[in-house]
């Protein structure tokens, strides 16, 4: 007797009022079958307890147990099928189709039936627990199913391509017409340039990249653009990338000696560093996008190149950028496992950082990133006001070395006096080299102005509040030589809602040797040096930016007497480990 018919006793029982003795003893004696059943039936069989716990118990099947309909699963079982084809079928055929007479598939069908075929856990529990006697695969049954595949004759049009491909890829495994899963390419093609606006980069060139709905160019495997198939790479030359090889295999299919690793994978190629603020930043941010943007997964490693070479680390600011944005630390992965390929489970891949992504989706990217950063370091309410008056942080964030003031204490002594005209006005004057992250952070949210001369400490910027207002200087020669590059925090200021203010450019200096050699050589030349000053533009400057402030709003995070602290409350953030 089944427990459930046991039990089905025991309720009629009760429905017709018999007498107590009787309730009692069948509630005893089910109480029993209850407990000692599955330890008799594990004993006798312990796979057919497995599969009769999985069918009864959790209701979730495998690719071949999963039947159409109650009335399939019951042919499964009681057809009395004595070949494993003939099994397969009654799992995913109407009741009248004859197998034997081998007639023409429709490519649904196929589709159920390969994956039957191909889960062999399944299979081994319908050889040993369905008493078939022929376990075998006639070559005729497997051409059947690949031939019907190939049709693509299904009314399943959600279906993706690469679940077919992969099926169809699996049966000529089966047939013994693969012998090697995948072939390797150089992850730095030569005949591409490095970083291009084209479709193609030299990093996995083989890819055809594109953005979609405003996201950067990014892949995900496995996806359709793999076809199924998951990301290998093969080699760690830290010089050339050309050494370097990626491939795509079935994860029932890898290569010879390969190594999976487990989980999600972040992949990055970056034309520049990981260690200067604004390259890093550029290369990285994306994946804190792919994170918001796909239920705040996050990976268990970092995998970096550096043009297909591999790279080690990463610099101690964009680490903790990316430790605030995905909620928690992850490691660098050198990859470190033998000579052998290294397999990924799951990857997501940036070869071009931010490239292509809309402007829309950046300003919600670097929303999240200060939210995040301001979190992780605890940033606290200020009082902004003071007895009414609104307080206006001025900070002139000085450098040493190459592009640092030639009079440094002049320029400060300008935007002090600017300031002191202006009630509620404090100027500081700041050099961040031995700052911690944090307070970074700290020192950058609570300025509502800041000047400064281009270079990486700009980056910081990302830390003001939304209002606040960005003042940039530039030694000689950047105008005529440095292209684009100068209008990089111009570009980044957009991005995070602050408000960029103007350029002082100087035009005094020395003139660039050998100008014949082209502007990379004169670049070269003026890149790196001091930045002198106009003191009437610079005061006018000044105070122009001051009172552009004082009639504009800033998106403060305290009412008018520091009161209030708004919680901060930013995306992903039951992920935090902070």
């Amino acid at each position: 007797m089944e427990c459930t018919d046991c039990l089905w006793l025991v309720i009629k029982l009760f429905s017709r009022k018999r007498n107590s003795l009787a309730i009692s003893v069948y509630t005893v004696a089910c109480i029993l079958v209850l407990i000692l059943l599955p330890f008799w039936t594990h004993e006798k069989n312990p796979e057919w307890f497995s599969l009769k716990w999985e069918w009864t118990v959790k209701g979730n099947y495998t690719a071949s147990q999963r039947f159409e309909n109650a009335d399939a699963k019951e042919r499964a079982v009681n057809s009395g099928s004595q070949t494993l084809e003939h099994f397969i079928a009654a799992t995913c055929l109407p009741k009248d189709f004859d197998m034997d007479n081998k007639v023409k598939l429709t490519a649904a069908e196929a589709h159920c039936l390969a994956k039957a075929l191909l889960d062999k856990l399944a299979l081994k529990q319908a050889s040993i627990n369905m008493h078939i006697h022929n376990a075998t695969i006639s070559d005729n049954f497997i051409n059947l199913l690949a031939s019907a595949l190939q049709r693509n004759e299904t009314s399943d049009t959600e279906r993706p391509q690469h679940e077919t491909e992969e099926l169809k890829f699996k049966l000529k495994v089966m047939e013994g017409k693969i012998e090697e899963p995948v072939t390797f390419f150089p992850l730095k093609d030569t005949k591409f340039p490095g970083y291009s606006k084209q479709d193609h980069t030299w990093f996995m060139s083989t890819l055809i990249g594109k953005s979609e709905n405003g996201n950067p160019e990014h892949f995900y495997f496995p996806s359709e653009i793999s076809h199924g198939r998951i990301l290998c790479l093969q080699g760690r030359h830290p010089t050339d990338g050309s050494q370097n090889s990626y491939g795509f295999a079935w994860p029932l299919q890898l290569p010879p000696n390969s190594i999976l690793l487990p989980g999600l994978t972040f992949i990055s190629d970056n034309y520049y560093d990981y260690v200067n603020p604004w390259h890093s930043l550029t290369a990285l941010t994306g994946f804190a996008h792919w994170h918001k943007e796909n239920e705040c997964r996050v990976p268990e490693r970092f995998v970096l190149y550096h043009k297909g070479e591999l790279v080690r680390t990463m610099g101690s600011w964009i680490s903790h950028i990316m430790h605030a944005s995905l909620g928690r630390s992850v490691e660098i992965d050198s990859l470190e496992y033998g000579d052998g390929p290294i397999c990924f489970e799951k990857a997501v891949v940036y070869r071009e950082g931010l490239g292509h992504m809309s402007v829309d989706k950046k300003i919600k990217l670097f929303d999240m990133i200060r939210c995040k950063t301001w979190k992780l370091c605890n940033i606290s309410a200020q009082k902004r006001f003071i007895n009414g008056i609104r307080i206006v942080n001025l900070r002139l964030l000085a450098r040493t070395g190459s592009r640092s003031f030639k009079n440094e204490s002049t320029v400060a002594s300008v935007l002090e006096k600017e300031c002191e005209k202006v009630e509620g006005c404090k100027f500081h004057l700041v050099h961040i080299t031995n700052l911690s992250f944090c307070d970074q952070v700290t020192l950058m949210s609570t300025t509502d102005i800041l000047a400064t001369v281009h270079g990486a400490q700009l980056t910081n910027m990302i830390f003001m509040e939304k209002g606040s207002h960005v003042m940039e200087m530039f030694p000689k020669g950047w105008l005529e030589f440095a292209g684009n590059g100068q209008n990089v925090f111009q570009w980044l200021a957009s991005w995070s809602g602050i408000k960029h203010q103007g350029i002082w450019r100087d035009n005094q200096g020395p003139e660039c040797p050998n100008p014949e050699k082209g502007t990379l050589h004169c670049f070269n030349f003026h890149k790196d040096g001091q930045v002198g000053h106009n003191v009437t533009y610079l005061a006018d400057w000044t105070a122009d930016v001051l009172q552009k402030f004082q009639n504009g709003t800033t998106h403060l995070t305290t009412d008018r007497l520091g009161n209030n602290f708004v919680p901060l409350k930013c995306p992903c953030d039951h992920v935090n480990d902070f």
